[in-house]
């Protein structure tokens, strides 16, 4: 009887308040809404819009055999901006390979850039410009920090930066130091110079399984703490861990180890979102092999435990096919989640995720909505001041050099009370689930039976309905991909696919 109320209450809450989102091609942006460049080579690794709508792209530039440090602005319409640095790009060749990763705005229209190049086994860049690209004379010298150190070989493919609350940041990367493999951070003042953790340039923390970088795995909550996210592959399984840390590189009490395991396919961290009531939530995937990967969320509150309410137990693990790739994501006005990635032969792809984990399956076709790319390399994902538009940036290869490639939406929402189609009036949760289905009872259609599937087609079991059926509990089957299909009173079948998590494992 609880069990039941709180169903028919969650449900009527879902009723009330989901709106479906839709995503407009901007008609005055590019072409129907996309642009794309070809400066020769061009790897697109984060994008930023400036309060006045601009939007810089921070990317791998020059060419195969000598890449560059490159910052590329647009205009809103998705022109090249000329006024900005030489001809609406500044690239940097420091004689080495090079790359720019990561872009911050800073509050008086200065912009800060963070990158690698491979001089020096391996140093970290960062670069601050003013506003229209021209190096800002009064940080490091000329605008540019170069950091190295002897023994220090930088292994990460990726850097990412956040803030200090001094105008200043902190870069997270990987390396191996006198051969040991260590997860560091740089800390590099306003005024582009490197501030000691005590009496060493670097923060080291140790790593003790195999990883896969440390991209989009560093932020700074308004206390000044910095929360590190990233993942090892240890023991045939992959371990998430998280790290809070005061401003000194002491860890904050109770965060001194915090680990969790969402799967059992070597996987990465690509995200890290502060939630406004405190606590992170964590987006990456897993390889799960034949090169499919499968999408994760992890969210954790302000003490460091796993959120019961997102998801299945505070983790979202979808199934093959479910995820993407090289996830960028990031929480709207609304709390709900878009992220976006390389979803196989699709190219781009966007997903909408529930403030609770849970897809959204009225946003794009089934909960996907697929952009118009082929041979998709990167994706970085960000929404214009005024949450009005959305702005996908990533690089396809084309002619085996990657391009820039640039699409703009205009965000609209329709009301909920719109007859939406019987495969989204027909919802359960949670998905993925342990086996115990809650079938949502706003507008759903009469079920006589429900016939389950495995991922090779092969019939398990038959359920059948009435008008009381709530609750389904699925018969003792293995983990995996499982089809669902709805057979309606009004002789409809509807197919929907869950995820069967049968023993679900966190530390």
């Amino acid at each position: 009887m609880i069990r039941n109320a709180f169903i028919s209450a969650l449900c009527m809450l879902l009723a009330v308040s989901v709106e479906a989102q839709m995503l407009m091609a901007d008609p005055d942006f590019g072409d129907n809404g996309q642009i794309q460049y070809d400066w020769g080579f061009d790897l697109v690794h984060k994008v930023k819009v400036q309060p006045d709508q601009h939007i810089l792209i921070a990317s791998t530039g020059g060419s195969a055999n000598n890449t560059d440090f490159a910052i590329t602005r647009l205009k809103p319409d998705g022109d090249i901006d000329q006024d900005f640095g030489l001809s609406g790009r500044v690239e940097t060749d420091l004689g080495a390979f090079e790359k720019a990763t990561d872009l911050m705005l800073q509050p008086d229209g200065r912009i800060l850039a963070c990158g690698l190049s491979s001089l020096n086994s391996g140093s970290i860049v960062v670069a601050r410009m003013l506003a229209d690209g021209t190096p800002d004379s009064t940080f490091a010298i000329n605008g540019f920090r170069l950091f190295s150190l002897p023994g220090l070989n930088i292994t990460s493919s990726l850097v990412e930066m956040a803030a200090d609350n001094a105008l200043g940041v902190y870069i997270a990367f990987q390396a191996f130091i006198s051969g040991s493999q260590k997860l560091c951070i740089l800390h590099c003042s306003a005024s582009g110079n490197v501030e000691p953790w005590g009496n060493q340039p670097l923060l080291q923390l140790p790593i003790t399984g195999e990883t896969d970088g440390f991209e989009r795995c560093i932020a700074t909550d308004s206390d000044g703490k910095i929360w590190l996210a990233y993942a090892e592959f240890l023991n045939n399984q992959t371990i998430w861990r998280v790290l809070k840390l005061n401003q000194d590189g002491s860890a904050v009490s109770g965060f001194e180890n915090i680990s969790f395991s969402p799967s059992t396919f070597p996987g990465t961290i690509r995200e890290i979102i502060l939630r406004p009531q405190g606590g992170i939530t964590l987006c990456g995937y897993a390889e799960q092999g034949s090169g499919t990967e499968s999408l994760i969320m992890v969210q954790l509150n302000a003490d460091g435990s796993l959120n019961n309410t997102f998801g299945l137990g505070g983790v979202l693990a979808g199934s093959p096919g479910f995820g993407l790739k090289a996830v960028s994501a990031i929480q709207q006005s609304d709390a709900s989640f878009l992220l976006c990635g390389i979803s196989g032969s699709n190219g781009f792809a966007l997903r909408k995720v529930s403030e609770n984990g849970q897809p959204d399956l009225n946003f794009g076709n089934n909960g996907l909505f697929y952009l118009n790319a082929e041979n998709a390399e990167s994706t970085s994902l960000v929404v214009a001041p005024g949450d009005t538009s959305l702005i996908v940036g990533g690089s396809e290869f084309l002619a085996l050099n990657p391009d820039i490639h640039i699409h703009k939406f205009k965000i609209k929402s329709t009301p909920s009370n719109i007859e939406l189609p019987l495969s989204n009036q027909l919802l359960f949760y949670p998905n993925p689930s342990n086996g115990t289905l809650y079938l949502f009872e706003s507008k759903r259609p009469a079920i006589r039976t429900i016939q389950l599937y495995n991922a090779q087609l092969a019939h398990i079991a038959e359920i059948v309905c009435t008008e009381e059926t709530h609750i389904i509990n699925l018969p003792e089957i293995p983990t995996g991909l499982y089809f669902l299909h709805f057979n309606t009173r009004e002789g409809q079948i509807v197919t929907k696919y869950m995820h069967i998590n049968a023993n679900p494992t966190y530390h």
